[in-house]
């Protein structure tokens, strides 16, 4: 994904269909692994080098009993990983 000029990535909440997981956690899962994953150590980096940053992750759910929850899971997904990037730094 990081790739000059993707900006937008969808994905599907995997293993909440047929793997019977919590369509919960693995929206969560998705959403902290991306933020993880988009982390970069920038500090002692020059301001010249290019970081394409993705601006729009879509967590699609086919089964419309299960969005608002996946929603509220994606919503919670900052403080988790953002903890862990503070801490990287």
């Amino acid at each position: 994904l990081r790739k000059p000029g993707i900006k937008h990535v969808a994905t599907i909440v995997h293993g909440a269909g047929i793997g019977a997981l919590d369509p919960q956690g693995c929206a969560q899962a998705i959403a902290e692994g991306f933020l993880l994953g988009e982390y970069r150590f920038m500090k002692h980096k020059s301001g010249n080098e290019e970081r394409d940053e993705i601006a729009n992750l879509s967590v699609v759910e086919n089964d419309a009993s299960k969005v608002e929850a996946v929603t509220a899971a994606v919503a919670r997904r900052p403080l988790l990983a953002e903890a862990t990037n503070q801490t990287r730094d």
